[in-house]
């Protein structure tokens, strides 16, 4: 129906469209509320994603913490540094310890600097051997090392550098590590004046021998003269070498030292001997002089001495046949010298002679 030039309904007729524009209502309702509850569902399942991965990255943060603290508590250089306080001279033992989870290839290269007054030697060989950690097996090299230091003091050790090589899914892998630094307490034995060599062993033992027990010599003779030395918890390193005075006219040769450690079941002995040999140069009676030992006992804390006593030599011969022979070079000199100054002296007579004035027989100059 046409009114007014515009369309219009009829009440019955919009009543009765009225159940379609509740159907279409409704099921826009009930698509937004889809809609929504697909887009809340979303939501959700966005969200638990989100908890998941930040749950998973926790996780892999706490295992990683974990694994750090493991790391840190695995150390692959170890010291067993020495306690205490030590007498000059003493042996101290010094333990280091290297770990790593696959085994070792060859012996590990320590760069040990060099220390004033203190000698460190390594003791026999390392030691590997493996143990059972968080992480699973590892391989342990063990070193032992003994040091002896004339210092009176705190005895400073700086770093020392290590190297060693590592099996490692069948390939070998170079380890640079660093052994950390440390400081001993040293004191000297009283009684001993510094700058003085100082033996400490609890059991050191000295003995003498002569090539010869005769009381006389001729010229030109040698005589030797062996000490032999022994000391417990000592290296024969670290035994002092004997004084080589002689009187004049004896003429003492380099000595002939032969030195010798022994390590058996951590304990450490060394010997050392000593062939001085004495030869006389002129006639005449010489006292070889004694040599004084002394040595600190830390076991008792004594100082000890031992005296090797020397010999009185008669030698026999002509006062200064030897003297003559060691010093041929400046005999000849002095009989080049003389002769010298004998031709030296005669030609310049000659020339004299040859330079005087002469008489001439000359013819007169009138002979009438």
């Amino acid at each position: 129906m046409r009114k007014n030039g515009a369309w219009a309904f009829h009440p019955d007729i919009l009543d009765a469209a009225n159940p379609l524009l509740d159907v279409r209502a409704q099921s826009d309702c009930t698509r937004n509320r889809n809609r929504f509850i697909s887009n809340r569902e979303e939501s959700l399942i966005r969200i638990s994603i989100a908890v998941s991965i930040g749950f998973r990255k926790f996780v892999q943060a706490s295992l990683f913490c974990l694994l750090l603290l493991r790391a840190s508590a695995f150390e692959a250089v170890t010291l067993i540094s020495p306690e205490g306080e030590y007498w000059s001279g003493e042996r101290i033992l010094v333990v280091v310890e290297l770990r790593t989870q696959g085994s070792f290839a060859g012996t590990a290269t320590f760069q040990v600097p060099a220390l004033p007054g203190t000698q460190v030697m390594n003791v026999g060989n390392p030691v590997v051997g493996s143990e059972q950690g968080a992480d699973g097996e590892r391989f342990v090299q063990r070193h032992r090392f003994s040091l002896f230091s004339q210092v009176d003091g705190p005895l400073a050790i700086p770093e020392i550098p290590v190297t060693f090589s590592v099996n490692v899914n069948n390939e070998v892998e170079v380890v640079r590590e660093v052994i950390p630094e440390f400081v001993i307490q040293m004191k000297r034995p009283p009684g001993i004046p510094p700058g003085r060599f100082v033996v400490s062993s609890p059991d050191y033992k000295v003995s003498q021998t002569w090539s010869s027990q005769a009381e006389a010599f001729e010229v030109g003779d040698v005589i030797s003269r062996t000490v032999s030395q022994q000391a417990a918890n000592l290296s024969g390193m670290a035994l002092p070498p004997l004084p080589q005075a002689a009187p004049k006219g004896v003429r003492v040769y380099p000595p002939r030292v032969d030195v010798e450690d022994k390590s058996a079941r951590g304990t450490l002995s060394g010997s050392r001997e000593e062939e001085i040999r004495y030869r006389f140069e002129a006639a005449g009676t010489y006292l070889l002089p004694s040599v004084t030992l002394q040595w600190w006992n830390p076991k008792v804390e004594k100082l000890e001495r031992r005296v090797l006593e020397g010999r009185e030599i008669k030698i026999k011969g002509p006062l200064l046949s030897a003297e003559i022979k060691r010093n041929w070079k400046g005999w000849l000199l002095g009989c080049g010298l003389s002769a010298s100054l004998f031709f030296g002296a005669y030609s310049f007579r000659f020339q004299l002679w040859a330079l005087r004035p002469r008489k001439q027989n000359l013819p007169p100059l009138n002979p009438f």
